[in-house]
This record gives C-alpha cells, structure tokens and sequence, in this order.
C-alpha cells in the first residue's frame, strides 16, 4: 500500500511538475512573440523592404515550437512508460537535470540579442556604404593620368613638329631675300658643271607638306639629270629681279636649235630637272630636253566656247576656234606648270604626265582678251600670284586651285606683279578718266590694301630689292618704300638717257634697257653709274645678269656688257627677233624668237 501511495505522489508530482511546465511554456510563447515582434517592428521601420528578408529568416527562431512539439512528445513519453514506475525514479533523479534547464533559462543571454539590436550601429553600415567615395577609387583609375606620360610625349613630339614647321616657315620668308647673298658666298666655290643640290631632306618631306618633283613620279619618257640652277618664271624669281650667279661669258657657241610650227609667243622657263617650257603663238606650250632640245611633250589649251564675247569673231572666220594663244610666260611650281591664255583661262598642269590638274576662268571682255589676258604669273610658298587684264589680282593655292583672295585695282597691269617685303605688287595704268597709273601694294597673305603710289607716266616694268619697289614708267625710275608706300628716289628718263622698257637688278645696281640704250644705276647713292648706246634701232625686250654680266635682248642680237663699267664684251646674232629676255640656266644661254626658233647657247670652249 505504502508503494502504491509512493506511486500515486509520485505521479500527482509529475503531473503537478508537467502543470507548471506547461503554463510555464505557456507564459514563455507569447513573451518570445512579443519580443520577436517588438524586434520586428523596428526592423520594418528602419531597413529597407529589400532588408526585411533577413528578419524573416529569423522566423525559424519562433518556429521553435517544434521543440513544445517534442515536449509533448515527452509528455506522452512518461505516460506511455508507467509501468516501470520503479525504474523512473532515476527520471526523477533526473529532475536536478530538468532543473537545469534554467541554464538554458540563460537564454537571458540570449536576451543580450538587444545586443544584436546594436546592429543599427550596424545600420551605421550605410556609413560603411559610404565606401562608395572608396569607389572613388575609380579616380585611382585616373591614375591613367601618370598614362599621360605618352600624350605628354605626344604633345612634345607636336610642340617639335610645330617648331620645325615655324623654322620652315621663317626660313621660307627671308628665303627668297637671302637668297642673293647666299649665292654670292657660293659662286667662287661653284663651277659650270656642278652645283648644290635643292632638294628638301627626307626629314623635312614627311614634316613639310610639299609637291614632289617630276622625277618622284611618273615623269614621262625624260630622265632629268642633276639640278642646277634654273630660270622657273619671267624675271627668274619672285622679285623680278632677273639675276643669277652663273656667268656665261661672250663669245657663244649655238648648242641646239628647235623650231616651233606656230613661232614663239613667250620667253622660255627652265625647271630645275632640265626641262624647258615656251609657247607658241597658236597655244601649244612645248616642253623641250635644256640639253639636247628634244620635244618631250605638249599642251593645246582649251577651244573657244561659244560662251565666249570672241565667238563671233569664230563664226566670221576671223579667230580660229582651237588656237587660243597662252598670254604670257609660264611659272614652275614643284610638280606643277602654271600659265593663262588670252581667253581668260588660267591652268594647272602636272608636269610630266601633262594632265591638267585644274583651271579657272576669269569674265574678261572682249578687249581684255586681245592684248594679253595675264602678265606673267608667278609661284612663291605654293601658291600663285597672278594679274588679269581686267583690273583684278589674284591669289590661289597651287595644288588645289583655291582662291585664297581677289582684288579689283581700277586699273589694267602693264608689267609682271612682284613680290617683296611681304607685300603683293602690281603697277597698272588708269581704266577709268582722271585716275592716274599707279603702283598698288596689297598685303601677300591676306590680299588686304596697304597703299597705293601715283606713278608720273604708265609703267613698263616691275622689281624688288629688300626695302624698296622700282617700277620703269615713261618717265624714268621711281622707287618706293616697301614698308609705307612713299618716294625714296627717283631718275629721269632725260638723266638714263631714255624711257626704261626693262630691268635688273644685281650687286647694289639697277640696269635699265631702253630703245637704243643700257645704263646703271648705283642704289647707293642714287647715281647714274654708266649709260651706252647700243647703235641698233630695235628695242630691247628684256635684260638677264649674273655675276656682274649683262646680257641685252635687242632685235636679232644678244648684247653683253660689264656690270660694272659698262664696257662691250660682245655681242650674238640669233637669227631673229628675240622675244622677252635672255634666260641664264644651267649654265646656258637660252632665247626665242618670234620666227619660231629656240635656242641654246654655251660660252665658247676654250683652245
């Protein structure tokens, strides 16, 4: 009985024990929600929804019930092992066990989740998301800036390239004015057969933007030989000057002869690879061999079209359609040969293969087209300066035919512009009534008007020294500043011994041509230093000089005199009327006449 009593307080024991269990259990679940849902409200309020995800994985910590699951489980346990009652009593020893589940009450500690509630320090994490300025590190990135170094290099390798191309053009400016001097220095080292090569380094080709020579290309069928010095438009260069380096001494041997069918119309031009250029009269320009005379190659120019004021005088019979005439002597630039014919067309053709690279044509009137429509023209830092009878100069770029500027002048040109002191000029007579001849200066790359001279008598011819501008009019010689415009010197035609037709200039004196006469002019002191008469009636057509010998184109004679005293050394006949001036070219001396005949001749070879 005493055992049964033991039994049964024993069970009333664990089933008092599994009471208190249970509302322990009981009290304890709606503290945990409480608690999960005390910590869930701030989370929602404070994380983004996006964050509210890890708070639902902390739901598993509610769904503990698996583990009031398993304490029913236990529950059922002790029922379903009643019988060995006895043996229980050690489960009863286990209650000291049981009893420590307020260890696991330590859960307390647990508490210290609030601990984890610290965690909006953790929130403080966005700080942390301010790591983006450690993103910033892309600005790390720009530590391609230390990449710079190459663009640095890049940029001294410019800086090297735009100070090449300055010294280019430095050198090019003072070029043409240094030029004299320079060849001065080198006549006593040069000889007749040989001389400096001008062609530009492969340095400076690929730096420089330049027209290759003839014979880089497809030349044809010539072979040029060595460079010398040449003669690539009337007056030699820009400045008119008609001067160079080379003596040819009297007496002369003729070299070669070649006829032209339609007679020669322009002075001839020598390139510096040995070719010469002329044009007849019927608008065929010539290309000849400066060695052997051999024709190379031709151009017709274009046929008048019906556009043209002159196309009636085609359909009366009185003009040919297809011969236009070419107005004056051509200009040689690199690759290029650059005329104008008395139609108003100006050309653009490429030497040696003889394809017209461009043309352009010029309004003129009807009495503009049958006196010459352009005086010579002339290349200098490619691009070409040209004056068209009309009234207007002009300016265009030599490889592609651009115009760079066009100016009306009031007046028609009666001499070949120049060049000089970085002014573009060109002396006219009067178009228009009450309005005198005059000398215009226009700056050279711009084409704006500088000033403007009034000339005492219509000029004849046009050259430029380094200060000053001389123009040959009617009444003498006038030279003009260059830089303001206004009267340095002049010399009467009465003091010269006549009106000038032609000049040259070369060693500090201007040489003067006239109907029956030469003189000089010391530009010193401004004094007549010789004047002779040439005992021929014909006119001269033009002066060449080099190294203090003139040559004198008067008639069918070609006369030499001393530069500097004035004394005849001798003199040739041509066999006809001398058009335009002697040209002094690789070493030669070459002439055409109006009969048709180009010649060439060489100083007599000693015995």
């Amino acid at each position: 009985m005493a055992k049964k009593k033991a039994s049964q307080g024993s069970r009333t024991s664990r089933k008092s024990t599994a009471k208190r269990q249970k509302k322990a259990a009981a009290k304890k679940k709606p503290v945990a929600k409480k608690k999960a849902a005390a910590k869930k409200k701030p989370a929602a309020k404070k994380k983004p929804a996006a964050k509210k995800k890890p708070a639902a994985k902390k739901k598993p910590v509610a769904k503990k019930k698996p583990a009031a699951k398993k304490k029913a489980a236990a529950k059922k346990k002790p029922t379903a092992k009643k019988k060995p009652a006895a043996k229980k009593k050690p489960a009863a020893k286990k209650k000291p066990a049981a009893k420590k589940k307020p260890a696991a009450k330590k859960k307390p500690a647990a508490k210290k989740k609030p601990a984890a509630k610290k965690k909006p320090a953790a929130k403080k994490k966005p700080a942390a998301k301010k790591k983006p300025t450690a993103k910033k590190k892309p600005a790390a990135k720009k530590k391609p800036a230390a990449k710079k170094k190459p663009t640095a290099k890049k940029k001294a390798a410019a800086k090297k390239k735009a100070a090449t191309k300055k010294k280019l053009a430095a050198k090019k400016k003072p070029a043409a004015k240094k030029k004299p001097a320079a060849k001065k220095k080198a006549a006593a080292k040069r000889t007749h057969s040989g001389a400096t090569s001008r062609e530009p380094s492969s340095e400076k080709r690929g730096k420089v933007l330049f027209v290759a020579p003839p014979r880089r290309q497809r030349a044809g069928s010539f072979d040029p030989g060595p460079e010398l010095p040449a003669w690539e438009c009337a007056g030699r260069g820009p400045a008119r000057a008609a001067a160079t380096h080379l003596r040819v001494d009297p007496p002369l041997v003729e070299l070669w002869r070649t006829r032209l069918e339609g007679g020669a119309g322009t002075s001839p031009v020598v390139s510096r690879d040995g070719q010469l250029y002329v044009a007849d009269r019927e608008g065929l320009l010539c290309a000849l061999d400066v060695e052997t005379g051999e024709l190379r190659a031709e151009h017709q120019t274009d046929s008048i079209r019906e556009s043209s004021p002159a196309w009636p005088l085609v359909q009366g019979g009185h003009v040919p359609v297809d011969r236009v005439p070419v107005s004056s002597a051509a200009a040689v630039s690199g690759g290029s040969l650059l005329f104008g014919d008395d139609e108003g067309v100006f050309y653009c053709v490429r030497r040696g293969e003889w394809s017209v690279q461009w043309r352009k044509a010029a309004p003129l009137e009807l009495q503009a087209r049958t006196g010459g429509a352009y005086q010579a023209p002339l290349a200098a830092g490619g691009t070409v300066y040209v004056a068209c009878a009309d009234g207007h100069a002009y300016a265009v770029e030599a490889r592609s035919g651009r115009s760079l500027y066009r100016i009306f002048l009031r007046g028609q040109p009666t001499a070949p512009p120049a060049l000089g002191g970085g002014r573009f000029l060109i002396a006219t007579k009067a178009m228009f009534r009450g309005e005198p001849p005059r000398l215009h200066a226009l700056d050279q790359g711009q084409g704006e008007r500088v000033w403007h001279f009034d000339l005492p008598g219509n000029p004849r011819a046009l050259v430029t020294t380094r200060a000053e501008a001389i123009v040959a009019h009617e009444e003498g010689v006038s030279a003009v500043s260059l830089r303001y415009g206004d009267l340095r010197w002049e010399v009467s035609a009465s003091r010269l011994g006549g009106a000038p037709t032609c000049l040259a200039v070369e060693g500090g004196r201007l040489y003067c041509g006239w109907d029956g006469g030469l003189g000089a002019v010391d530009l010193e002191d401004r004094s007549v230093s010789w004047s002779r008469s040439t005992g021929l009636s014909s006119p001269l057509s033009g002066l060449s000089c080099g190294d203090e010998l003139v040559w004198a184109a008067a008639g069918r004679t070609l006369l030499a005199y001393d530069g500097i005293e004035g004394r005849p050394l001798g003199r040739h006949a041509v066999g006809g009327v001398c058009v335009g001036e002697p040209v002094q070219a690789w070493a030669n001396l070459y002439v055409s006449t109006v009969a048709g005949d180009v010649v060439a001749l060489a100083p007599e070879p000693m015995a």
